[in-house]
């Protein structure tokens, strides 16, 4: 069909059915915590380094690098 990705292509972009993909539930536990655990630990260090209001580097040789 003209137009149309293959459907190996279509869920490399997330476009899947849900039974085309049989994740185990646990695995997706897994995924989404882990997820959760980069996003929180993304958030910490901003905070712990950079300035939010004015956006640099508390530290001068952190905003130089």
């Amino acid at each position: 069909m003209m137009g149309h990705g293959t459907q190996k292509n279509a869920s490399k972009l997330g476009f899947t059915d849900a039974t085309e993909i049989s994740k185990d539930p646990e695995d997706e536990v897994n995924d989404y915590l882990m997820r959760a655990i980069d996003a929180r630990s993304i958030d910490h260090l901003r905070s712990e380094h950079c300035n939010s209001m004015l956006l640099f580097f508390k530290n001068g040789s952190l905003e130089r690098k």
